[in-house]
This record gives C-alpha cells, sequence and structure tokens, in this order.
C-alpha cells in the first residue's frame, strides 16, 4: 500500500506542487479577509475533513494535468482554483452570503496581486521569471521557494490590511448584490487573464510583462472598487440611522409640545384658582404653590415655537439637577430650518452640554450658555464647564455611556442635520470650557427633500 502510494505521489508529485501550493496561498489570504468575520463552530474539525477531502481533490488534478493535459484541461484546473476556495469559506464562515462573497472576492484579487507582484519584483532585477524564482545570483530552490512565498504572503497581509480589516459591517441589500455581482465578475475577469497570460507567456516576452502588470492593477482596482462598495453601504447605514433617530425625535418633540401645552394650560388655571384657597391655606403653603406653578409655567419666548419647546424642557432638567440655563437666542434666525431637524440639532446639542455640566461640582459652573446671532449667515453657540476632559476618536466625541455601539451619536446627528442646511458642526476646548459651534451660510435652506 505504502509502495503504491509513493509510486502514485511519486509520478504526480510536481502537479501537486503546482497547483497545490498556489491554493494554498489563496487559503492564506482567505482566512485573512475571513478575520472580521464570525466562524463556524467545530472549525477544527471542519478544517481536518476539509483537508483531506482537498488531497482528494488535488490528487485528481494532478492526474489530469499529468495523463491528460490538453489546452482544456489546463484551464479548467486554473479557473478551478479560483472557485475551490469559496466552498472553504462557506463551511467556515458563518455570516451572510455576502459577506463570505465579500470575503473571497478580496482573497482572489489579494493573492492575485501578490504572486504577480512577486514575478514583477523578479523582472526589475533582470530577471526573467519563466527561468527562475530566485532573487539571487545563485540558485538553491528551498531558499528561493521559501523567499517567494514569504514575499508573498506578506504582500496578502499588507493588502488585508489596507482593504480587509474593516468588513465586519452589515450588508444592505444595494451592497450585497453589488458584492455578488463584482465577485462573481471580478474572479472571472482574473481567472481569464491570468489562464490567457499563462498559456501564451513564451510566446512574447514584453507583450507577458505588460500583461503581469495589467493583472496587478485589475487586482487592485478590485480591492478599491470592493472598498467603495462598503464605503457607499456604510455611507448608507448611516443615513438611515440618522433618518431613524430624527423620525424619534420627531415624535417626541410632539410629545413634549402636547405635553408642554397641557401643563401650561392647567397652571393657567392653577392661577386663577388659587385665590379660592384664601382662608383654607396658610399663606406660605399658597407661596410655595404659587412657585411650583411659576416653574413649569415658565415657557421661553424666543420667537420660535421649536426652541422654546427645547428650552422648556431642558431648563425642567436644568433645574432638577441644579444647573443654571442661559439663553440669548433669536429664534427668528433660526426659522430657515424645519421643526423637526431644529429640535434635533438644539435637543442633542444642549443634551450634551447639560451632561457634561451636571458632572461639575463647583455650583457656579454648573452653566450651560445658549446664544445665536446673524453674523455672516447664523451662529449657535453652547457653552458649558466640564469636569472630565473630553475624549476625541476620529474627530468624534466619543461618549461616556457604557453603550459604546452608538459612540459619537448625537455629535453625528448634528453634523447631518447642519449639513442638510449647508451648515458646519465645530468645537473648541479651552481649560476646563467646552464652546459648542454650529454655523449656517447666508440664506441656508434645505438641500434634500425630506422630513423637516
Amino acid at each position: 500500500m505504502l509502495e503504491w502510494v509513493s509510486v502514485l505521489y511519486g509520478k504526480y508529485t510536481l502537479q501537486l506542487f503546482l497547483n497545490g501550493i498556489p491554493f494554498l496561498i489563496f487559503v492564506f489570504s482567505s482566512s485573512l479577509f475571513s478575520l472580521p468575520l464570525q466562524k463556524r463552530g467545530r472549525l477544527w474539525q471542519r478544517a481536518l475533513f476539509g483537508t483531506f477531502l482537498y488531497i482528494a481533490i488535488f490528487t485528481g488534478i494532478a492526474v489530469l494535468r499529468t495523463d491528460y493535459d490538453s489546452f482544456a484541461v489546463r484551464n479548467t484546473v486554473r479557473v478551478a482554483l479560483y472557485f475551490l476556495i469559496l466552498p472553504y469559506l462557506m463551511v467556515a464562515i458563518k455570516e451572510s452570503f455576502s459577506r463570505i462573497m465579500l470575503c473571497w472576492c478580496g482573497a482572489v484579487a489579494a493573492t492575485e496581486c501578490a504572486s504577480k507582484s512577486f514575478t514583477l519584483l523578479l523582472n526589475l532585477l533582470g530577471k526573467n521569471d519563466l527561468e527562475t524564482n530566485s532573487l539571487f545570483a545563485d540558485s538553491n530552490m528551498g531558499r528561493d521557494i521559501l523567499i517567494q512565498y514569504a514575499i508573498t504572503f506578506a504582500i496578502c497581509f499588507l493588502l488585508y490590511w489596507i482593504f480587509g480589516r474593516k468588513d465586519a459591517t452589515a450588508h444592505d441589500r444595494i451592497s450585497a448584490r453589488s458584492i455578488t455581482v463584482l465577485s462573481f465578475a471580478s474572479t472571472t475577469v482574473l481567472a481569464v487573464a491570468s489562464c490567457l497570460i499563462r498559456e501564451f507567456e513564451t510566446e512574447s516576452l514584453i507583450l507577458y510583462r505588460i500583461n503581469t502588470v495589467l493583472l496587478v492593477g485589475i487586482g487592485l482596482l478590485i480591492l478599491f472598487f470592493r472598498s467603495g462598495i462598503l464605503t457607499q453601504n456604510q455611507y448608507r447605514s448611516e443615513l438611515n440611522l440618522m433618518e431613524n433617530v430624527i423620525t424619534q425625535e420627531r415624535k417626541q418633540f410632539d410629545s413634549i409640545k402636547d405635553n408642554m401645552d397641557f401643563i401650561n394650560m392647567k397652571c393657567h388655571d392653577l392661577k386663577h384658582q388659587l385665590a379660592n384657597f384664601e382662608g383654607r391655606l396658610s399663606s406660605e403653603e399658597i407661596a410655595s404653590l404659587s412657585r411650583t406653578i411659576e416653574i413649569y409655567d415658565q415657557t421661553p419666548h424666543t420667537g420660535n415655537d421649536t426652541l422654546d419647546v427645547v428650552l422648556y424642557e431642558k431648563s425642567l432638567i436644568c433645574q432638577e439637577k441644579g444647573i443654571s440655563l442661559s439663553c440669548l437666542a433669536d429664534g427668528e434666525a433660526l426659522s430657515f430650518m424645519g421643526r423637526t431637524h431644529l429640535y434635533s440639532l438644539m435637543n442633542n446639542a444642549l443634551s450634551n452640554a447639560i451632561e457634561a455640566a451636571g458632572q461639575v461640582s463647583d455650583p457656579e459652573r454648573r452653566v450651560v450658555s445658549l446664544t445665536t446671532e446673524k453674523k455672516e449667515g447664523v451662529l449657535i453657540e453652547v457653552t458649558n464647564y466640564f469636569a472630565v476632559q473630553p475624549e476625541v476618536k476620529d474627530g468624534i466625541l466619543a461618549t461616556t455611556k457604557k453603550d459604546k455601539a452608538h459612540h459619537g451619536l448625537g455629535m453625528r446627528s448634528m453634523r447631518y442635520v447642519a449639513g442638510l442646511y449647508g451648515g458646519t458642526v465645530t468645537y473648541t476646548v479651552e481649560e476646563d470650557i467646552f464652546l459648542l459651534s454650529i454655523r449656517f451660510p447666508k440664506d441656508a435652506k434645505l438641500k434634500k427633500e425630506g422630513a423637516a
């Protein structure tokens, strides 16, 4: 039995090596691009079973390439190498089909770029890769193969580091379709191009090298397209998130507005009914009731009903937390904004400021200030003291809350809303004072149709 195996693989060793080693590079590259993805259970058992299965497959390929070599067999095997990695990924990764395809697409493109880059490196050193794979003047098979695949693996890792580290994002329907189309189309193009180059590599050395450069370019282009799809997917996810936040805030605004109107009406009635309690309650008790009613009946009047609602809500929160809220705002200057957008913008701005001021121990510094003015457009400024230095991550203030999944959502929401009207959101930190500035240009108006 052992003698038969030795004879068998002695005859087919060359083809096993020529087809098996490139496939191992595919496996390595696929393993890299699958790092951000969730794996299935019992991975080692699956890997062991897959190893035996692929040994059987590559034994069959070696037999075909050795005993039945032809144009059709050679190119069928070469194309099959690209697609054989897909079942490996589907068995190993517990993710959606689009994520598996994304991993496959990246792995194929990176592998092709890496292997052809080594070929180009040989050419730059004046070597003919059709004759040698050695980077040195002399030839040493073991050393040269080790260096070749070490460089190839390093390039694969570099391409993964640039293009594949942030692949663990949910794909919407548009992205899933785009990824599927890109994966099949790009892999087919790479497979066919690689087959043609190898089949006619001895016809013209110059043409062969030009085609090798072209193949590297195609691989890099696929990786860029792949990143573009992910960027667009992330943008759409961000947009949907912001729209959902604004929808929830619209409901919150309507609820607060209704409650505010109801409370104001009841406070107005109670004011008129206090006289009826004279003789029944002491003057101190009546004065206490009057003060309580005044707290809930102090409706701001800025010239903008939406801003009045926000200030009314936040003033109650500030009184509860012992925070002084000062406002010098021209509400009419903000009339160009839709009520939902204005509520979302000011609610987030003041909520962040109140949360930070609430952590300050010095009562005199538990202050939040809001000002608006027309200054080459409209400028909104919110100022507050803070006890903990704000942390900035990727240009966004990091949240201090336990829920890190929605990190910086308030700031992103403000930037999104301001951007709808051509505005910008900036902030400055000086000592223990935080200044949030929201600036709108002259004649600002809604740039995008939607809820306002």
